[in-house]
């Protein structure tokens, strides 16, 4: 464990205590909702460390924090912040639906495209797989799985970026690893999950904005839980920036109206027929992730001032203008500067748009459905106050999690992890976390 990384032995006081704090006591959810929007997580506690990933009786979630930065960030962030917001500016726009994309040749890996509900979609399928044998690869192919399905960031408008199909590629590469430290020493082959990671290309702003993408992607997700509610497969949502956005806000609209097949009844009247003699009876989303998430696009939090004058990517006024994009009418407007002003209010502070946003019984829904939400946040990012926001929420309101939390970290850093030597690294140690988080529920 890094020196700078927070132990769960103890109480610890952060100069930065939005950062470093969580909760503990043991008030009533409602109390500590209070106490969160009055002090926004100005409170003093404990923090976890994910290698040891136990949960405190008074919290609901595990926080890592760390603080270290290497010289090598130090020296990308001095030279990229004269260059913001450009380095984040969408491109041409795109027709309106869910966009085909041209998948990059990427070694190790085969991406394989298909469509669902009119969503397309991209299968990383590693060529590096320790089961070679026909019959491995039968077993393979007939085993439950993990699904992880990946929104990418991007303003609600970009398609993937070549950092985007280099992350999937090496989470891929690596879930795929059939050696786990996570692992549990008792269990079996047949009861463990295969992760598969498919990265959704989702119906983009202005011409696909919130409106009209939210519509599709539901349509898309209730296929996908019904399928998986067949074939005993779990599913997890995740996603940076944007995406991640749009990962949390399909959770919260999951489990108020996804019922699962095994509590439906067939038309005599019986409960379901379940097609595996060890199938989950539990619900089929079992997990939420977001990277550096936009959980409230009205833009009100004065700490997102302070982040800004340390942000190497982001801007407040950015973020302002991509939230009147994805709340707007569909525009074949090309560039952010002819965007409207202003959003639409009654759209922004829609919790479909602004995760934050959900009551009190939207976030014990998540709880009531097991559905657990992770995190990662650097906090030098103008969305990084309002994310920890959110983490507080989650801790307020029992849903379980693990949260990585990076001070002095830039936006979406696992992102930079690069490829094998090259990159980051905080950002490999952001991908160890992520990858261990993953497989905790392969289980």
């Amino acid at each position: 464990m890094s020196p700078s990384e927070k132990n769960t032995s103890g109480k610890h006081h952060n100069d930065d205590s939005v950062v470093a704090s969580q909760s503990g006591g043991t008030q009533a959810q409602s109390e500590k909702l209070a106490t969160l929007e009055i002090n926004h997580g100005q409170d003093k506690g404990q923090t976890q460390n994910t290698s040891t990933p136990t949960t405190s009786p008074s919290s609901s979630i595990d926080i890592t924090t760390r603080s270290d930065l290497s010289l090598l960030y130090r020296v990308l962030r001095t030279l990229i912040r004269p260059l913001r917001p450009n380095l984040v500016r969408p491109g041409k726009p795109f027709p309106a639906g869910s966009p085909r994309l041209s998948p990059p040749n990427k070694q190790g890996v085969n991406i394989v495209e298909s469509c669902s509900e009119g969503v397309w979609q991209y299968t990383f399928q590693p060529k590096n797989s320790t089961s070679t044998s026909k019959e491995d690869k039968l077993e393979h192919d007939g085993a439950r799985k993990h699904q992880i399905y990946y929104f990418v960031g991007g303003g609600f408008q970009s398609p993937p970026s070549s950092q985007h199909w280099q992350f999937l590629t090496t989470l891929s590469k690596h879930l795929s690893s059939s050696t786990s430290h996570d692992e549990p020493q008792n269990i079996k082959n047949n009861n463990r999950y295969t992760p598969e990671v498919t990265l959704i290309s989702y119906p983009l702003a202005p011409n696909s904005p919130a409106s009209q993408s939210y519509p599709i992607l539901q349509k898309w997700l209730s296929a996908t839980l019904h399928s998986a509610d067949l074939t005993s497969d779990k599913i997890t949502l995740m996603g940076d920036s944007s995406g991640g956005n749009i990962a949390l806000s399909l959770g919260f609209w999951a489990v108020e109206n996804h019922i699962p097949a095994s509590s439906q009844p067939d038309p005599s009247g019986h409960a379901a027929a379940i097609p595996h003699s060890d199938k989950r009876t539990g619900f089929p989303l079992v997990s939420l992730l977001a990277i550096s998430p936009a959980v409230d696009l009205r833009n009100v939090n004065p700490e997102m001032h302070g982040a800004d004058r340390h942000d190497p990517i982001l801007t407040v006024e950015l973020t302002s203008r991509v939230a009147r994009a994805w709340a707007s009418e569909p525009s074949r407007s090309r560039h952010l500067l002819d965007m409207p002003d202003g959003p639409r209010p009654h759209l922004v502070t829609d919790a479909q748009l602004s995760p934050l946003l959900n009551t009190e019984v939207a976030f014990d829904a998540l709880r009531r459905k097991g559905v657990s939400v992770h995190g990662v946040v650097g906090t030098h990012d103008v969305l990084g106050p309002d994310a920890l926001l959110f983490m507080r929420k989650c801790e307020a309101c029992g849903v379980n999690g693990k949260w990585l939390v990076w001070d002095g970290q830039m936006h979406c850093f696992p992102l930079a992890a690069g490829k094998g030597p090259l990159g980051l690294s905080e950002a490999k140690a952001a991908m160890t976390w992520i990858e261990h988080v993953v497989r905790s529920h392969e289980f």
